[in-house]
Protein backbone atom coordinates (compact mmCIF):
# COMPACT_ATOMS: atom_id res chain seq x y z
CA UNK A 1 0.00 0.00 0.00
CA UNK A 2 2.77 2.52 0.67
CA UNK A 3 4.55 1.39 -2.43
CA UNK A 4 1.80 2.17 -4.28
CA UNK A 5 0.79 5.62 -2.56
CA UNK A 6 4.83 6.56 -2.97
CA UNK A 7 5.01 5.37 -7.11
CA UNK A 8 1.30 6.80 -7.70
CA UNK A 9 2.27 10.32 -6.06
CA UNK A 10 -0.37 10.08 -3.93
CA UNK A 11 1.67 10.18 -0.79
CA UNK A 12 2.99 13.55 0.71
CA UNK A 13 6.87 14.19 2.23
CA UNK A 14 6.97 12.89 5.28
CA UNK A 15 7.50 10.48 7.85
CA UNK A 16 6.06 7.68 10.36
CA UNK A 17 6.35 5.47 12.50
CA UNK A 18 3.65 2.25 12.06
CA UNK A 19 1.93 -0.72 14.36
CA UNK A 20 -0.31 -2.90 12.82
CA UNK A 21 -2.30 -5.66 15.15
CA UNK A 22 -4.41 -7.78 13.88
CA UNK A 23 -6.77 -10.48 15.83
CA UNK A 24 -7.38 -13.96 13.90
CA UNK A 25 -10.66 -14.65 16.14
CA UNK A 26 -11.11 -18.04 15.33
CA UNK A 27 -7.78 -19.00 16.58
CA UNK A 28 -7.15 -16.52 18.69
CA UNK A 29 -3.80 -15.83 16.87
CA UNK A 30 -2.23 -12.46 16.96
CA UNK A 31 -0.11 -10.79 14.33
CA UNK A 32 1.54 -7.78 14.66
CA UNK A 33 4.32 -5.53 12.59
CA UNK A 34 6.09 -2.53 13.92
CA UNK A 35 8.73 -0.15 12.97
CA UNK A 36 9.62 2.43 14.54
CA UNK A 37 9.23 3.04 18.79
CA UNK A 38 5.41 2.64 18.45
CA UNK A 39 3.80 -0.26 20.33
CA UNK A 40 2.49 -2.58 21.97
CA UNK A 41 2.35 -4.91 25.06
CA UNK A 42 -0.24 -8.43 26.05
CA UNK A 43 -1.08 -8.55 30.00
CA UNK A 44 -2.45 -11.23 31.57
CA UNK A 45 -2.99 -11.52 34.99
CA UNK A 46 -1.11 -8.80 36.02
CA UNK A 47 2.14 -9.53 33.78
CA UNK A 48 3.30 -8.67 30.93
CA UNK A 49 3.89 -11.87 28.21
CA UNK A 50 4.28 -10.32 24.82
CA UNK A 51 4.96 -7.04 23.83
CA UNK A 52 6.90 -5.58 20.34
CA UNK A 53 10.49 -4.22 20.51
CA UNK A 54 11.70 -0.53 19.25
CA UNK A 55 13.23 -0.52 16.70
CA UNK A 56 16.19 2.27 16.60
CA UNK A 57 19.54 3.82 14.53
CA UNK A 58 20.63 4.43 17.18
CA UNK A 59 19.43 6.52 20.39
CA UNK A 60 16.00 8.34 20.03
CA UNK A 61 15.96 8.05 16.22
CA UNK A 62 13.19 5.02 15.10
CA UNK A 63 13.28 3.59 11.90
CA UNK A 64 10.47 5.34 10.23
CA UNK A 65 8.62 5.15 7.04
CA UNK A 66 9.86 7.96 4.65
CA UNK A 67 9.07 9.94 1.93
CA UNK A 68 11.75 12.39 1.80
CA UNK A 69 10.99 16.01 -0.08
CA UNK A 70 12.47 16.09 -3.72
CA UNK A 71 16.45 16.07 -3.46
CA UNK A 72 17.26 15.35 0.16
CA UNK A 73 16.88 11.36 0.18
CA UNK A 74 20.97 11.13 0.90
CA UNK A 75 20.38 13.32 4.30
CA UNK A 76 17.04 11.24 5.40
CA UNK A 77 16.95 8.43 6.79
CA UNK A 78 14.37 5.92 5.32
CA UNK A 79 12.98 2.49 6.19
CA UNK A 80 10.92 0.48 3.77
CA UNK A 81 7.50 -1.82 5.14
CA UNK A 82 9.92 -4.61 5.08
CA UNK A 83 12.27 -3.40 8.20
CA UNK A 84 9.10 -3.69 10.42
CA UNK A 85 9.61 -6.76 13.06
CA UNK A 86 6.92 -9.10 12.33
CA UNK A 87 5.31 -11.16 15.73
CA UNK A 88 2.67 -14.42 16.00
CA UNK A 89 1.22 -14.45 19.63
CA UNK A 90 -1.70 -16.67 20.59
CA UNK A 91 -4.07 -14.58 22.74
CA UNK A 92 -6.30 -15.83 25.63
CA UNK A 93 -9.59 -14.89 27.26
CA UNK A 94 -8.86 -12.02 29.39
CA UNK A 95 -5.89 -11.08 27.95
CA UNK A 96 -5.46 -6.93 27.84
CA UNK A 97 -3.64 -5.38 25.19
CA UNK A 98 -2.43 -1.79 24.87
CA UNK A 99 -1.46 -0.65 21.46
CA UNK A 100 0.56 3.01 22.17
CA UNK A 101 2.63 5.84 21.12
CA UNK A 102 6.27 6.20 22.42
CA UNK A 103 4.86 8.91 23.99
CA UNK A 104 3.66 6.61 26.81
CA UNK A 105 6.40 3.84 26.53
CA UNK A 106 8.76 7.03 27.27
CA UNK A 107 7.48 7.99 29.73
CA UNK A 108 5.29 5.16 31.97
CA UNK A 109 7.38 1.98 33.12
CA UNK A 110 5.76 -1.34 32.98
CA UNK A 111 4.85 -1.73 36.27
CA UNK A 112 2.65 1.46 36.06
CA UNK A 113 0.79 0.22 32.73
CA UNK A 114 0.62 -2.86 34.39
CA UNK A 115 -1.37 -1.32 37.30
CA UNK A 116 -3.63 0.46 35.15
CA UNK A 117 -4.63 -2.77 32.53
CA UNK A 118 -5.02 -5.22 35.91
CA UNK A 119 -7.98 -2.60 37.09
CA UNK A 120 -10.22 -3.76 33.75
CA UNK A 121 -8.50 -7.16 32.66
CA UNK A 122 -11.60 -9.46 31.47
CA UNK A 123 -13.97 -6.59 31.63
CA UNK A 124 -16.32 -5.41 28.61
CA UNK A 125 -17.40 -3.03 29.95
CA UNK A 126 -16.52 0.22 27.46
CA UNK A 127 -16.57 3.10 30.32
CA UNK A 128 -14.42 0.97 32.41
CA UNK A 129 -11.48 0.87 29.22
CA UNK A 130 -11.81 4.49 28.64
CA UNK A 131 -11.26 5.11 32.29
CA UNK A 132 -7.90 3.27 31.73
CA UNK A 133 -7.09 4.31 28.89
CA UNK A 134 -7.35 7.94 29.66
CA UNK A 135 -5.45 7.18 33.11
CA UNK A 136 -2.87 5.60 31.24
CA UNK A 137 -2.77 9.12 28.81
CA UNK A 138 -2.80 11.15 31.69
CA UNK A 139 -0.31 9.96 33.37
CA UNK A 140 1.91 10.02 30.72
CA UNK A 141 1.73 13.31 30.12
CA UNK A 142 2.22 14.40 33.36
CA UNK A 143 5.04 12.77 33.74
CA UNK A 144 6.45 14.40 30.83
CA UNK A 145 6.70 17.49 32.32
CA UNK A 146 7.62 15.99 36.12
CA UNK A 147 11.48 17.19 36.23
CA UNK A 148 11.91 14.78 39.15
CA UNK A 149 10.81 11.84 37.07
CA UNK A 150 13.01 9.61 35.94
CA UNK A 151 11.25 8.05 33.17
CA UNK A 152 11.98 5.21 30.91
CA UNK A 153 13.35 7.50 28.25
CA UNK A 154 15.93 9.41 30.84
CA UNK A 155 17.36 6.01 31.85
CA UNK A 156 17.84 4.96 28.20
CA UNK A 157 19.21 8.54 27.66
CA UNK A 158 21.52 8.33 30.39
CA UNK A 159 23.04 4.82 29.76
CA UNK A 160 23.84 6.79 25.83
CA UNK A 161 25.47 9.43 28.00
CA UNK A 162 22.98 12.29 27.73
CA UNK A 163 21.56 13.76 30.58
CA UNK A 164 17.87 14.34 30.29
CA UNK A 165 14.66 13.80 32.10
CA UNK A 166 11.25 12.66 30.67
CA UNK A 167 10.16 13.05 27.00
CA UNK A 168 8.15 16.18 26.58
CA UNK A 169 7.82 16.84 23.17
CA UNK A 170 5.85 13.04 22.17
CA UNK A 171 2.31 12.44 21.35
CA UNK A 172 0.58 10.36 23.62
CA UNK A 173 -1.93 7.99 21.68
CA UNK A 174 -3.70 4.87 23.52
CA UNK A 175 -5.34 1.92 22.21
CA UNK A 176 -6.74 -0.51 24.84
CA UNK A 177 -8.07 -3.77 23.91
CA UNK A 178 -9.69 -6.82 25.96
CA UNK A 179 -10.60 -10.10 25.04
CA UNK A 180 -13.53 -12.29 25.65
CA UNK A 181 -15.43 -15.31 24.03
CA UNK A 182 -17.70 -14.18 21.62
CA UNK A 183 -18.66 -13.38 17.90
CA UNK A 184 -18.21 -9.76 17.78
CA UNK A 185 -15.57 -7.05 17.96
CA UNK A 186 -17.08 -3.50 19.82
CA UNK A 187 -15.66 -0.46 20.44
CA UNK A 188 -15.90 3.40 20.24
CA UNK A 189 -12.45 5.28 19.09
CA UNK A 190 -11.97 8.87 20.65
CA UNK A 191 -9.84 11.62 19.50
CA UNK A 192 -10.25 15.69 19.30
CA UNK A 193 -11.51 15.38 16.08
CA UNK A 194 -12.74 11.75 15.75
CA UNK A 195 -15.93 9.60 16.97
CA UNK A 196 -16.71 6.84 15.68
CA UNK A 197 -18.54 2.98 16.12
CA UNK A 198 -17.62 -0.16 14.60
CA UNK A 199 -19.01 -4.11 14.70
CA UNK A 200 -16.59 -6.76 13.74
CA UNK A 201 -16.98 -10.31 13.30
CA UNK A 202 -13.95 -11.75 14.70
CA UNK A 203 -15.19 -15.71 15.73
CA UNK A 204 -14.17 -17.01 18.96
CA UNK A 205 -13.01 -13.02 20.64
CA UNK A 206 -14.68 -10.18 21.13
CA UNK A 207 -12.43 -7.17 21.15
CA UNK A 208 -13.39 -4.24 23.49
CA UNK A 209 -11.77 -0.99 21.88
CA UNK A 210 -11.22 2.07 24.19
CA UNK A 211 -9.12 5.15 22.72
CA UNK A 212 -7.73 8.34 23.75
CA UNK A 213 -4.97 10.86 22.55
CA UNK A 214 -3.92 14.55 24.26
CA UNK A 215 -1.84 15.25 20.34
CA UNK A 216 -1.47 12.43 17.90
CA UNK A 217 -4.06 9.83 16.70
CA UNK A 218 -3.68 6.36 15.18
CA UNK A 219 -5.62 3.27 14.50
CA UNK A 220 -5.03 0.21 13.20
CA UNK A 221 -7.97 -2.63 12.56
Amino acid sequence: MLGICINEGFASPGSSTACVVVLQGDAGHLYSANIGDSGFVVVRNGSVVHRSQEQQHYFNTPFQLSLPPPGTNAQVLSDRPESAETLEFLVKEGDMLMVATDGVFDNLPDSLIVKEMVKVQGSTDLLLLQQAANSLAQQARKLAFDEDYMSPFARSARENGINAIARRNNGVGVHLYAASPSATMTGRSFSPSLEMSRTRNLGKFTINLRFTSDMHFFMSS
